[in-house]
This record gives C-alpha cells, structure tokens and sequence, in this order.
C-alpha cells in the first residue's frame, strides 16, 4: 500500500538521510541525484489531486537536455492540480549503492519513491533506452511487465519519437502517447484521476484512455502471426477501441506553452543552455529521416512570442547561451527578423547558437549574425557523398551549395566545421562512399589560405526507420559498414586538416532491429535487461554479444531482421497513423530508385502527404502554419545591437570583491566547476555586471579559492570577483535569494589594493570531522590519531593518470587532535598542494563509519599570525 501522511514525511526523511550519509558519498556525480535546481517546482503532495514522475530512461546531463521534457514539465504544473517531477536512470554506481541499501529509486523534487506515484511517465527517446526503462522500473520497485501490476501499483505512460513503432515495448508500458503532448498529457492525467475518483478498477481507466485521441492502450490489441510465426497484423480485440490510432497535433504552438522559468541544472549537463523552440516539423522530405515525417505539419512561432520567452528565459536562468531550436532553422520564415531583433535585446557575452544549418540557406546575414559572438563550431549535414545518392535520399542541396556555404563560414572567421555523413544508404556503391573522400579533401585544400582549419567528420551507418520512405530497405551488415568505413579511411590518410569518427556499426544494427520489430521482441529485450544489458547507447556497457545470444535463444535470424520488407506485407506500427500515408511513403520510395527529388511542399505544390485528409487531420492544421503577415527583408549588419541603441554605455572602472560564502547541506555534492557556473549564473539573474577576460573566448572575473572535495561541507569558501562601475556592495542582499539551497554569502569586502590570489595565498586550512555513528569506538580512534601524530609518514594512494601511486602525506598535516565525537585536523599547502581530506579521513575511519567534514576555516600566514582571506584585507 502506498504511504501517507506523516508515514509518507518519514519515509521520506529516512531515505534522504541514507542518501546523504551512505549513499552519495560513493558515486562518482553526486550532483546528478540531489535535486534543489534552479526553478524546481514544489507544491503540497497533499493537496494536489494527481502525482506524475517524468522518467527519462538514459543519465541526468542528457536528459535535462531534453527541450521535451522541460515543456512537459512546465505545462503539467501549470495545473494546480496536477504536480509533476522527475527522475532519471541512475548511473551504475547509483544502482548498486541503492539496491545495496535497499533504497527505491525516487523523484527529484521530493523524494517520493516510484511507486508511489499515480503515473510514471516514460520519454521515448531512443530505441537503446528501453533496458533502461526496465531497471527504472524495477529500481522503483513497480513491477516490470504491465499484467503484473495492480490496482496499488503507478500507470506507466510513454510517448515520444520511438512510440511511433510502440511494439517492442508493449509488455512493459500500459499506454503510449503518440503525437504531441501538450493537450494530450494534461487530458491523459485527468482520465486517470476522474477514474480513480469513481472507484474504477485499472482495466477500466485503461479502456478510457484508450478513447483519448492520441492514446494507444496495447492490452486491448492483439498481434497476429502466420504457421511459420510471421506477422500478419493488429487488431483490436476488445469493442470500442479504435483500430488505429492517429497522431495527436498541437495545432498551435501557444506561448504559454513554452517555459520562462525552465529548471537550470546545478551539474554541467550536455546542453547547457536556453533552449528555444523556433518551430516544429519539416517539409524538406529527406527519405530516410523519420522526424522529418513524424513532426509534421510544419508549425512556426511568432517572432514576438521567441524573443519574450528569451528574455524571460535569460533573466531567470542567468544562462549566457541561447539556441534556436528545429529541425530546419533556415526554414523558419522570418528567421532574418528574429536574428536582427534578438541581436538587439541580448547582451553582447550572450551567445547564439543554431542546430545544423541547410547548405543551399547558409548565407553572409546567418554568419554574420552567429559572427557577433563567441563562434563554436558551425554544422552542415550533405549526409551523402554524391549529387546521384543525395537525389536518392532526396537531399535537395547540390555541391556549389556545400563549397559556398564553407567559403561563407571560412570568411567570417570559423575555424572548426562539422559535417555529418551516412553509409550504408539505398542504393549505395562504393563510389559513392569514395565520393566523401574526394569532397573532404577539396573542401580541406580550399580551406588552406584561410590558416588552421579543422574539419570534424562524423560517419553514421543507415537504419531503416518506421514511417519513412526507407521503412522497408535493407539494412547493411556489419560487415559491410566496416568495410565501407575502412574504404573512407584509406584516401584521408594524411590528411590533418579532416578528422573523422564514426558509429559503432553493432549499435546502429541493433537500432534497426529494434526500430522494425514487433511485439514478439520484447522478450528479447526482459531476457536481456535480465542478464544485466542497460545503457546500451554507452560503448562502455554495450553488450552486443549478449543481444545476439538471446536474439538467437528466441530464434532469430539476424539476417532476415535487416532484410528489405516487401512493400506488401504489413508493418507492426501499421496501426499507428503519423499523418503521413503509406502510398506516399510507397510513391517516394519508388522515386528515389528513379533518382528524382521531390520538392518542398511549402514552396512548391502539395505532394498529398497524407495530413489533408478530411475528417481526419484536414479540420485540424493547415499543412503550414505561419506568423500571419509579411517580414521584410533585413540586413543584420545595418541593425544596431543593443548597446548601440542610444544607451549609455557602462563605465569601463571595476571594483573587487572578496567573498565567503557556507556550502551546506546537499550543494556539498556540487564540484568546484559547478560552484563557477552557479555564481556565473546568479551574478547574471541579480543583474550584476561582472567583467569579462579579453580574447576569443571572453570569461567571467571571479577566481576560487582551493576545490572542496565532493561530500565535504564547508563554512568558509572564498571567490574573488570583479565587477563593473556602479555597483552598491549588496552581494549577500542580491545574490542569496538566487542561489541553490546550501549556499549563502555571510561576508563581503571591497579589495581596494593588488593581493595575491586565493589559490596562491591560502597555506592552511582547518578541518572538522563529525563522528556520526554510534558505534565508533573513541578509544581505538584515539589510538590512530596518536599512531598518525608520531609517524614520519603517512602513505595515501593517489590516483596519477589512471594509476595508483603511494605519497606520503606527512607533511601536510599540521595538527590533529579530537574533542569528544569531533576531530579537528589542521592542514598545510605546500606548492599549492595538499592532502584530500575524504581519503585522509578513511584512514582514521577504515570501517566506512558515518562521518561529516566540514572545512572550518582558510587561513593565510602573514608572518607568524595566520588570518583569513577577509582579515587579510583590513
């Protein structure tokens, strides 16, 4: 039974202080488990009528870089009633410290195990994900398989890219989403809720699920197999269940569907940046690509709308980074509009950054635009070789595109250039595969007069995709894609300005597999989660020899599971209508062996998709929602920026500070690069302008003292900072408001002459470690400590590239003594160095006893009196 009430509080409160004490000490990120971001959002788990956990089933960084999961978020907590958090795959390291502890895995925002939640909702990101969800679940003690669960037990939702071919996963998730989230999620909530008010058993709120458009309840369908086990189709088993399910459209994309407040990790995560959604879907018709087709119609936002969620967006997350977000940006109608106009309202360290640019829309306004701050690299996708498999795939850019496009970004100052290449396409020969070589090595030649140039070349082995042209193509072998790639190689030896990578080829096998696969592939997938398969898109923990083991237990033939599919026989998502008919992904596929292209529809006539289907999609979206009205043409170089405007610039006179500050509590388990961000982020939120370095990659002024151990909490930390003319001195008043629970400014003093920096000037720091454990036996610790004061030399393994050396640590202690069930261990820096203070106190405490640190003080010699880095200052 679930818990409640003051049960639930103490639950909690217990697994947090095992967590706290036993567990986060032990993984190697911390900061991934520990919640207290940014814009979290909190509310009264009594009070609001249902609970949903967002499930991303692959590590933290990746998933907070999800723009998805984000706007889910914020749109579900829009509703008073409904409170939604968020929980992750935990690494292995989490895994094993919570089953060793018997702690469930739990939410970030409050704790909660998973099951006791109303909904777990899962994202579908990946096909490589799906051992993932498996462990999660388990992990969350809900029970794996949906036939096991009870009317106790949490819904399991999922939805996403992959749910658009459910079936490999049908034994495990209750219902899909297919389609857009944003109506469909809050609707999906409220039938569980409504059902549960009525006293409605489990099969009863699945059956009313299963009349949301959008909503595919699998227990109410039934696989069909021929005598020789192939498939043969779906359909529904029970009465009053569609027979397909259609796509959910988000007709619109409404402004407050979007976040203003989006969560700002305390850990550096894949994309750390404000993530913008400029528009959704893509009409290019690129044949082997399955969001171009799933995401459709295409659906733009207003100019007005983008640039007020990035001011917001900036103001409440201090980020310096924003990133306009689709799938073809250059498609965006008033793109020139919006860079002219967001280029006025951002400060100039505000970087922007664009998704892969077309070739044939890369121009001098897009580069120079970008140009005006900090350049990365800038990313092209030809995805083919040669102009006759570029028709194939439909790839509507030619070779003078690709060349000017480069000469463009080579002109206005960019030195790194990514592209993305596939093998392995229809069609393909091995001409076309040399055909990458030779236009690397003209692009590297052209590139010569222009310095130091790199040219980063990534190589991706085709899939087939559901609901694409290619859905039914061969797939290569591994083989094969490893002797393409050894055919690539051999003409860019030499060549230093092209560095090239590529996809392990067993990975992309299994995406294919598992992209095209029916229900019947789910028992691979338990047997293999079984064995212990998960992060399986991690080479670290691929296991392809454990997939094909079982795909040959269950009988499998590798071959014939990337074999081509006659166009005659039926698909296992035939029953999930994405908008996009069969018969034109037929008619496309039959024009790419034509090596004809088809245009692109918003240009050019309409090629009967699918979406103009009355009764069905027609009634719902115009097939290319727009801003209403006309843009004008405008040339960014004759726009001023926002400092131009007639504003005052800021005085160019600095002042300093000196700071201490507490890091308590659960920001014990940030990192010093963490700390630099946080501060970076709060300075920019308070509207404190910090000075910047010079040079190509600008970065704040504010230097730390020495890094603080991982657990280690402290009450004296230190950071200079330097800051613009006109600022009043409120450090503390301004910026603790902004930061994360566990940290606090408690003093701050202008520098008014030169001293040396922290890192430099600090020679001792104190320490205190708290005995936490009852059992500790005093007398034997008082023994150590005596043993420790008379030595000569303490040894410590220090880990030195990768490999374990003794060092002798002797030296760096200056005093230890204890008080009672509190040690107080005084330390030297010698040249900068010193001892780490965890390991150290392993040595004093080898039984893996409860422990707190603490850092008390850092101290600065001046002469025989030792001062900290405030009194320093006076």
């Amino acid at each position: 039974m679930k818990k409640s009430g003051q049960g639930e509080l103490l639950a909690t409160h217990d697994l947090e202080k095992t967590l706290f004490s036993k567990i986060l000490p032990a993984v190697l990120k911390p900061g991934r488990y520990i919640g207290h971001e940014i814009n979290i959002v909190q509310k009264d788990a009594q009070t609001v009528k249902s609970r949903i956990v967002l499930a991303f089933p692959d590590v933290y960084e990746i998933g907070m870089s999800y723009t998805g999961f984000q706007l889910l978020y914020h749109i579900l907590n829009q509703q008073p009633h409904i409170w939604a958090e968020r929980v992750f795959a935990p690494w292995p390291d989490m895994e094993e410290q919570l089953r060793r502890h018997k702690i469930p895995l739990y939410s970030l925002e409050s704790f909660t195990p998973l099951n006791e939640f109303d909904v777990i909702g899962f994202t579908l990101q990946y096909e490589l994900t799906y051992t993932n969800i498996l462990n999660m679940l388990d992990l969350g003690h809900v029970p794996v398989l949906s036939k096991d669960r009870t009317e106790s037990d949490p819904f399991v939702i999922a939805g996403g890219p992959c749910s658009c071919n459910p079936e490999p996963m049908v034994d495990f998730i209750d219902a899909f989403l297919i389609g857009d989230g944003e109506e469909a999620g809050i609707e999906i909530l409220n039938v569980i809720q409504a059902g549960k008010a009525e006293g409605k058993k489990r099969e009863e709120i699945l059956f009313d699920l299963a009349q949301v458009w959008g909503v595919y309840v699998p227990q109410f369908y039934e696989a069909k197999y021929d005598a020789r086990q192939k498939f043969v189709g779906i359909r529904p088993k029970k009465d009053g269940v569609p027979p397909v399910v259609r796509t959910r459209i988000a007709a619109n994309l409404k402004p407050e569907h979007y976040p203003t407040r989006p969560i700002v990790p305390l850990i550096e995560v894949t994309h750390d940046r404000l993530a913008v959604e400029v528009m959704r879907g893509c009409t290019e018709g690129c044949r082997y690509c399955n969001a171009g087709m799933i995401y459709r119609p295409v659906r733009e936002r207003k100019v007005e709308d983008i640039l007020q969620q990035i001011k917001e967006g900036l103001d409440h997350t201090g980020y310096n980074e924003v990133s306009f977000l689709s799938l073809s940006i250059s498609d965006y109608s008033h793109l020139e509009r919006l860079m002219v106009e967001s280029r006025q309202e951002l400060d100039s360290e505000v970087n922007v950054s664009f998704p892969s640019m077309r070739l044939d829309s890369f121009n001098e306004t897009i580069a120079e635009f970008v140009a005006q701050v900090r350049k990365s690299g800038f990313t092209f996708a030809p995805e083919a070789g040669s102009q006759r498999l570029r028709n194939v795939i439909n790839k509507n850019i030619s070779e003078e595109d690709l060349f000017k496009s480069v000469e463009i970004a080579l002109q206005n100052g960019w030195r790194l250039i990514k592209f993305y290449f596939m093998i392995g396409l229809p069609t393909e020969t091995d001409e076309d595969v040399l055909a990458i070589a030779d236009l690397l090595k003209r692009l590297a030649r052209m590139s010569k007069p222009y310095g130091r140039i790199q040219f980063n070349v990534s190589i991706s082995p085709f899939s087939p995709k559901a609901h694409t042209p290619f859905q039914w193509e061969r797939q290569n072998t591994i083989e094969e894609i490893w002797r393409k790639v050894d055919l690539l190689k051999a003409p860019l030896r030499g060549e230093r300005r092209v560095k090239l990578s590529w996809r392990d080829p067993k990975i992309s096998f299994l995406e294919g597999i598992l992209g095209r696969a029916d229900r019947k592939m789910a028992g691979v997938i338990y047997e293999v989660w079984k064995n212990g398969g998960k992060f399986d898109g991690w080479a670290e923990y691929f296991n392809f020899e454990l997939w094909s083991d079982i795909l040959n237990k269950y009988g499998y033939d590798q071959d014939e599971l990337i074999a081509e599919i006659p166009e005659s026989s039926p698909l296992p998502w035939d029953h999930i209508d994405k908008g996009v008919t069969k018969r034109f992904l037929q008619k496309e596929r039959h024009k790419a062996y034509q090596e004809k292209n088809s245009p692109d529809c918003k240009t050019d006539h309409c090629l009967a998709c699918g979406l103009q289907r009355k009764g069905i999609f027609a009634e719902l979206v115009d097939c290319y929602k727009k801003e209403s009205g006309t843009t004008q043409e405008t040339d960014i170089r004759r726009n001023k920026t926002k400092k131009e405007v007639g504003q005052p610039e800021s005085s160019s006179a600095t002042v300093k500070y000196r700071v201490q500050f507490t890091k308590e509590g659960y920001a014990s388990f940030l990192s010093h690069l963490d700390m630099l961000r946080i501060f970076e982020r709060a300075f920019r939120r308070a509207k404190i302008e910090v000075a910047y370095s010079e040079g190509f990659n600008p970065r704040p002024k504010i230097s730390f003292a020495q890094p603080l151990a991982l657990g280690v909490q402290s009450v004296a930390e230190y950071f200079d900072v330097e800051i613009k003319g006109g600022f009043d001195g409120r450090l503390a008043e301004k910026l603790n408001p902004l930061l994360p629970e566990g940290l606090k400014i408690v003093h701050a003093h202008q520098i008014h002459e030169k001293v040396r920096s922290l890192s430099e000037a600090i020679d001792i720091t104190e320490y205190e470690i708290v005995v936490l454990d009852q059992n500790v036996d005093l007398a034997e610790v008082d023994r150590r400590l005596r043993k420790m004061r008379r030595a000569v030399s303490i040894v410590m393994q220090k880990r030195v590239k990768g490999q374990l050396k003794p060092v002798n640590v002797r030296p760096y202690v200056d005093e230890i003594r204890r008080r009672g069930k509190r040690i107080l261990i005084k330390v030297r820096t010698i040249e900068r160095r010193s001892l780490r203070i965890n390991d150290f106190a392993r040595l004093i405490f080898p039984n893996n006893e409860a422990i707190k640190i603490i850092r008390r003080k850092q101290l600065i010699r001046a002469g025989n009196i030792e001062k900290t880095p405030l009194e320093i200052l006076k």
